[in-house]
């Protein structure tokens, strides 16, 4: 069956969850690469390591593209020594404000003494956990649209070599989960391809709302894939109709 990208999309948001998810992945993509070119990403190595303190001094200082609260973020490049070697680094910060040639206490790690950065700048505003953070929305809201996608697929695949078979009702399992303090039950209806039988399940919040016999789609190729007739969008409804009319 011919379908245009459209039919193809409301296919995909047939779960009604495929929107949040959707909009979960998108959010917590665009905070991931908004917050990553702001992100001390050495801010764990002074977190658990052992600091030591010395004095150094200012090189120069570079505004980078990025702002924090609207003050644009520098790269403010230092020189310090420690016993008779010299180091050369630099740190991330919007609100130190220093100049060529400036004093700064410097910290760096006793093992690593060239890993460093001037005391009081957190490399950029925010230290590695934020990201970290961040990146757990957008990998849940990716994996969560990943699934849809394959259900989508799932269903496409159906509706391209579709055979309908009818449905008998079986017993309705609750589950162990709740939405809005409604129970969620999984609702399972056999059918038979070729005398052979297969099960086709589903969770539902409202089992009450199907009937003893439904229409289901099955897949030619695949006649364990199946699903409800019912659950299509009106307009693919519609195009499968004529298709079996036709046919």
């Amino acid at each position: 069956m011919q379908l245009s990208f459209s039919d193809k999309a409301s296919v995909f948001f047939i779960n009604p969850y495929a929107r949040p998810a959707a909009l979960f992945a998108l959010v917590g993509v665009m905070l991931f690469f908004a917050f990553l070119p702001k992100t001390d990403f050495r801010s764990p190595y002074f977190q658990f390591g052992s600091i030591a303190t010395a004095y150094g001094y200012v090189l120069g200082k570079e505004n980078t593209n990025n702002h924090y609260n609207d003050r644009p973020i520098q790269e403010i490049t230092y020189q310090y020594s420690i016993g008779n070697e010299k180091y050369t680094s630099s740190s991330f910060s919007s609100v130190l404000d220093v100049t060529k040639g400036d004093e700064v206490l410097i910290e760096y790690l006793v093992n690593t003494p060239n890993y460093s950065r001037i005391k009081g700048s957190d490399g950029a505003p925010f230290p590695l956990e934020t990201i970290l953070f961040i990146s757990c929305f957008a990998v849940i809201g990716l994996g969560w649209t990943y699934r849809n996608l394959l259900r989508a697929q799932r269903i496409l695949a159906i509706l391209d070599d579709t055979h309908v078979v009818v449905g008998a009702r079986g017993q309705a399992d609750s589950t162990n989960e709740e939405i809005n303090d409604r129970t969620v039950y999984m609702l399972n209806y056999n059918y038979q391809v070729n005398e052979q039988d297969y099960t086709h399940s589903f969770k539902t919040q409202h089992p009450g709302d199907f009937r003893e016999f439904e229409t289901l789609l099955s897949n030619r190729s695949l006649p364990s894939s199946a699903v409800m007739a019912s659950s299509l969008p009106v307009k693919i409804k519609m195009k499968l109709q004529e298709k079996l009319r036709l046919s």
